[in-house]
Parts: C-alpha cells; sequence; structure tokens
C-alpha cells in the first residue's frame, strides 16, 4: 500500500513539475505565423509601405505568448508611422518595445531608430540618452 502511494505521488509530482515547465513557452504554430507576417513587413518596408504596415498589424494583434515576436512587430510598426513622418506615434511605438521583451536586439533596435526621431525633431538631449542606452546594449 506504502508503495502504491508513493508510486502515484511521484507521479503527479513529475506530472505538475513538466506541466509547470511549460508556462509561458510560446506554441510552435503562433511563433511560426508571427515569424512569417513579420518577414512580409520586413520585406516590403521600402517595396510598399501600406503592406509593411498590415502585416505588421496581423503579426502584433496574433501575439499571445510569443513576446520576441510582439517586440519585433512593434518595432516594424514603428518603422512604417516613421516613413509617413508621424513621429509621435514612432515614438510611442519605440518606447513599448522595453515594456514587451528583453530582449537585446529588439531593444537595440528600438533605441537606434527612436535616435533617429530625435534627430530629426531637434530634440537632443533625448538623442544623446537613446545614443547611450544603445551603447550600453552594444557593449553587452
Amino acid at each position: 500500500m506504502a508503495r502504491r502511494f508513493l508510486f502515484y505521488f511521484s507521479s503527479m509530482l513529475l506530472l505538475s513539475a513538466a506541466l509547470g515547465s511549460c508556462v509561458g513557452i510560446a506554441p510552435t504554430r503562433e511563433v511560426h505565423l508571427v515569424d512569417s507576417l513579420n518577414r512580409v513587413a520586413y520585406r516590403m518596408r521600402y517595396v510598399n509601405i501600406d503592406s509593411s504596415a498590415s502585416a505588421a498589424v496581423k503579426a502584433y494583434r496574433a501575439c499571445k505568448f510569443y513576446t520576441r515576436g510582439k517586440a519585433e512587430a512593434c518595432n516594424n510598426l514603428a518603422f512604417c508611422s516613421y516613413i509617413r513622418m508621424d513621429f509621435e506615434r514612432a515614438e510611442e511605438l519605440y518606447k513599448e518595445v522595453p515594456s514587451i521583451t528583453k530582449n537585446e536586439t529588439e531593444l537595440l533596435i528600438a533605441d537606434i531608430e527612436l535616435m533617429k526621431i530625435y534627430q530629426r525633431t531637434s530634440m537632443n538631449e533625448n538623442f544623446y540618452d537613446c545614443r547611450n542606452d544603445a551603447r550600453r546594449r552594444m557593449k553587452r
């Protein structure tokens, strides 16, 4: 009887550990969908900005668990806003990236693009703050 209880207890413990370790992992289907939409958005950015923005919006909305993909979609959307010279919206989107992910590549892209916005809008202090952030990220 004690062996049977020990067997059931250890089985339940292993099962709960296995299920608990999968929390926060994006489903493969979502990853493939979001990555393909982000690729389309990136490839179309200098060809057709409306197609790029449409793919980026779809990728952004499709993300539930895939934070890296959502950050990339956010960067793509912000780039589309930048090209359309909607600097306020682009700045909002780039500033949203740090709250989405800790991926250094996506954060570096957001910092560099913010530098471009601040340079265009003559916000020199903000430009140098982003420049320092970008340099720190590159050193890492």
